[in-house]
């Protein structure tokens, strides 16, 4: 068979394919077919098999992925073996590359169909051909895979299912085992949009190694197969939001932001895109970090803030937590209202945020430090709720913190003072004594009215209770949160559990 000519390819593309696959809402193209293969090869190879002279025709039944029917046959060729008294006295080999559709009309001379994506696109390959003369087993007929018959393939075209041609890849003559060009799998990212996702792997194209790009389902090029990875954020008006991922020399990562339109927002530049809590629609801005320094992005990715804070925690839609970097503001952390884009003027030393161990939420106190050394808490508002006075200050759980507060008694060498277990008004529910205060060298939070606590003289765990007071002995050596009335703790390297009174139950 001779080779057909691009207009001629691409005329068959339309008369052929397209009557008979491109109906995707037609019955008739769900309808199983009466074409028989076998018959077809039998008719195309034909020959008498016996002792003397077997006949192995190869094939490949091509499936669509998303419907189970069958969209064509690639027809590899034959193998007629003569034998002569057992001996293989000479061997014929039938080179004959082609692809039919699912009623055997012919498709394309030399070419095979490689990959089909979903119901958008179908990708053929021009092979090098692979044929091997040696055959093992009974003569017969082989349903067999492309990757046994094609090596390194020079030439991929990509159909839609219009006729229309997507891409036409010429691969590098670059002699190599890892010289095969992938076309990625097909995206559908919602019921009304869909996207083919593709890629070039080593070899394919010696200048774009690695790269990757997205063609919309009409084979029109959105962006350029140039970023190392392409991740979908979102849609927003009809506009899908990707995020585009690139990797430099020095091995770095770098984000930035395309659009469906093909418009590029952000090139690849930033060291971070914050893009994780885009799921929940009640975030309003995406945290960006760029040279070591954070700034925020609003939900339509405009810049809101440049990048100039060393740290940052959203904690609403008006207000975020911000620590300037070293020699600006000496440093310190404040709030600043993001709406206003204006800094409230604190100057904590320290914070300390805490989260719902289960849920992950953002706890509505924090804790701050200022240049005096004491600690209180401010809500996620940036307004007072405690006042700073305390040494050491612990997170707030069933609606109690533990806090500590040092006097200097006079005759004293080093501060002492009290614990305090204190409610969410800052008033307190009971103390814990300096003796006891002073001996404690971790602490945790209130879990069903009781809190898990270390001896720094016995090196153990025990457990206080929501007054101050220890309601079980530091005896273990490790301890879990009370849930339900019980906790789990380790000693002698057994694990068991106890009540509230400290009695084994399990």
């Amino acid at each position: 068979m001779k080779n057909i000519n691009y207009l001629l390819l691409f005329t068959l593309v339309i008369q052929i394919i397209t009557p008979n696959i491109a109906r995707g809402n037609n019955k008739n193209y769900h309808k199983k077919n009466s074409f028989d293969i076998i018959k077809y090869l039998e008719e195309r190879y034909p020959g008498v098999e016996s002792d003397e002279k077997e006949i192995y025709r190869y094939y490949k039944t091509i499936i669509n992925p998303d419907n189970g029917d069958t969209v064509g046959y690639n027809i590899y060729g034959a193998i007629y073996i003569v034998s002569d008294r057992g001996e293989v006295s000479s061997t014929k080999i039938i080179e004959d590359p082609f692809c039919i559709n699912a009623n055997g009309v012919i498709l394309y001379e030399n070419m095979f169909i490689y990959k089909i994506f979903g119901s958008g696109n179908i990708c053929y390959v021009k092979p090098n051909l692979k044929f091997e003369k040696n055959v093992s087993g009974g003569a017969g007929y082989f349903d067999c895979s492309i990757d046994n018959f094609i090596i390194n393939p020079k030439e991929f075209f990509i159909y839609n299912f219009n006729g229309k041609l997507v891409k036409h890849i010429i691969n590098s003559t670059e002699n190599s085992k890892d010289n095969v060009c992938d076309m990625s799998e097909y995206k559908n990212l919602d019921e009304n949009n869909e996207r083919i996702y593709y890629y070039y792997t080593r070899g394919c194209d010696l200048y774009n190694l690695n790269r990757e790009g997205i063609i919309d389902s009409l084979g029109n090029i959105i962006l350029a197969q140039k970023y190392g990875n392409i991740t979908f954020l979102e849609r927003q008006k009809d506009v899908d939001y990707f995020l585009l991922q690139v990797f430099t020399e020095g091995g770095r990562e770098l984000f930035g932001i395309g659009l469906s339109t093909g418009e590029i927002i952000y090139e690849p530049a930033f060291d971070e895109i914050n893009t994780s809590d885009l799921i929940d629609p009640d975030i309003k801005y995406v945290i960006i970090k760029y040279h070591g320094n954070y700034g925020l992005l609003n939900r339509q990715y405009k810049l809101l803030l440049d990048a100039k804070f060393e740290k940052m925690e959203i904690l609403n839609d008006s207000i975020a937590l911000v620590k300037f970097p070293y020699g600006y503001n000496d440093g310190a952390w404040s709030f600043l209202n993001l709406k206003q884009k204006k800094d409230l003027g604190y100057r904590f030393t320290e914070v300390q945020l805490w989260h719902d161990v289960y849920t992950g939420i953002l706890k509505a106190e924090i804790g701050v430090k200022d240049k005096t050394g004491l600690w209180g808490f401010y809500n996620k508002t940036g307004k007072c709720i405690i006042p700073l006075k305390y040494s050491q200050v612990m997170q707030f759980s069933d609606g109690k913190a533990i806090v500590f507060k040092r006097e200097y008694i006079k005759g004293k060498t080093f501060p002492e003072g009290n614990g305090y277990v204190i409610n969410k008004n800052g008033n307190i529910q009971g103390i814990i004594p300096s003796s006891l205060a002073s001996d404690i060298g971790e602490i945790g939070h209130f879990s069903d009215g009781l809190i898990l606590y270390k001896s720094k003289r016995e090196g153990l765990y025990g457990y206080l209770n929501s007054i101050g007071q220890i309601a079980i002995a530091p005896v273990y050596e490790s301890g879990s949160n009370f849930v339900n009335g019980s906790a789990y703790v380790v000693k002698y390297q057994q694990e068991f559990q106890i009540n509230k009174k400290g009695d084994r139950i399990k």
